[in-house]
C-alpha cells in the first residue's frame, strides 16, 4: 500500500501529492515501487505540474511520500537523468530538462529536432563572412589553406531560449553565393538540399565537457561562466565528401543528447 503523507509545503509539492493519490489506484500492486516513482514522475511533468528546469522533490521528500528507502527514490531518480527527463546540479537538487535531442545515425539538423519537440526553432547570427581555413579545418575539408570557405556563427535558440552556439565551415567553391541566404530563420541543411542540391548523408562528430567562460558564457547562461557540452566534426554528403567542418557548444542543462548507434 502507498503511504502518502500530505503536509503544509509548497503548492507545487501538493500538486504532485494530489497526481501520486489519483495514480495510486491505477497502479497493479505488483510493480515495483522505483518504477511507479518514474511514472508518477513523468506524469507530474507531463501535466504541468512540474515544468522544464523546476527542481523536484529532494530524495528524503520522495522516501517520505512513497514510504520507501533512499536506494529506491535514488534508482528511480537516475533512470530519469538517464533517459533525459531529469538532470542534476551538484549541491542544489535535482531539476526537469529543458530539452532532449535525439541525435540518430541520419543526421537532420536542429531546426527539425527542435519543431519535433514542440519548440520554435530560431537563429541569432552573430557572423557570416569569407574567410581563410585554419590548416586543421582545410585539412578536414579537404580543401587547400588557399581556398575561401564561408564562415557561419549563429546561436541557436528554442522559443527564443538560447540553447546553443554553432560555428560552422563550408567550402566556398562548392556553395558559391551562399551568403545571400537568410539563415536566422532557415535550416542550413534546408538551404544546402533546395539550392545546392546537397544532402548531408553523415557526420563524424566528437563530445566533451568543458566549461565556458566570457562572450559564449553570457550568451547561453547570462553569467560569467557554465558547462557546456563541446562537440566537433565533420558532416559528409552522399558521396562521402566533406562539405562542413562544425565546432559547436550546447547548454549543459538543458540540452541532453540521446545517442542511438545502429
Amino acid at each position: 500500500m502507498l503511504v502518502i503523507q500530505v503536509d503544509n509545503t509548497s503548492s507545487i509539492l501538493l500538486e504532485f501529492k494530489k497526481a501520486l493519490l489519483h495514480r495510486e489506484d491505477q497502479m497493479p500492486e505488483n510493480v515495483p515501487i522505483y518504477q511507479q516513482i518514474t511514472a508518477y514522475i513523468k506524469e507530474t511533468i507531463e501535466k504541468g505540474i512540474y515544468q522544464k528546469g523546476n527542481i523536484i522533490p529532494s530524495e528524503q521528500e520522495l522516501c517520505n511520500q512513497f514510504d520507501t528507502s533512499r536506494m529506491t527514490v535514488r534508482r528511480a531518480i537516475n533512470d530519469l537523468v538517464n533517459d533525459g527527463t531529469l538532470y542534476r546540479i551538484q549541491g542544489r537538487g535535482t531539476f526537469v530538462s529543458h530539452f532532449v535531442f535525439r541525435k540518430y545515425l541520419e543526421v537532420l539538423g536542429f531546426s527539425y529536432h527542435m519543431r519535433t519537440l514542440g519548440f520554435q526553432p530560431s537563429s541569432k547570427i552573430l557572423s557570416f563572412e569569407i574567410q581563410k581555413p585554419e590548416k586543421n579545418i582545410a585539412e578536414e575539408l579537404k580543401i587547400l589553406p588557399s581556398d575561401n570557405v564561408f564562415y557561419l556563427s549563429r546561436v541557436r535558440m528554442a522559443d527564443l531560449e538560447p540553447i546553443a552556439i554553432e560555428n560552422v565551415f563550408l567550402p566556398e567553391k562548392r556553395f558559391p553565393g551562399l551568403d545571400k541566404y537568410s539563415l536566422e530563420e532557415n535550416s542550413l541543411y534546408d538551404t544546402l538540399r533546395t539550392y545546392y542540391k546537397t544532402e548531408i548523408f553523415l557526420r563524424h562528430e566528437k563530445i566533451n565537457a568543458i566549461v565556458a567562460e566570457g562572450t559564449d558564457a553570457n550568451i547561453l547562461f547570462s553569467k560569467n561562466k557554465g558547462v557546456v557540452m563541446h562537440t566537433w566534426g565533420v558532416d559528409f554528403d552522399t558521396n562521402m565528401n566533406p562539405i562542413a567542418y562544425a565546432d559547436s557548444l550546447y547548454h549543459g542543462t538543458k540540452y541532453t543528447f540521446d545517442i542511438v548507434i545502429k
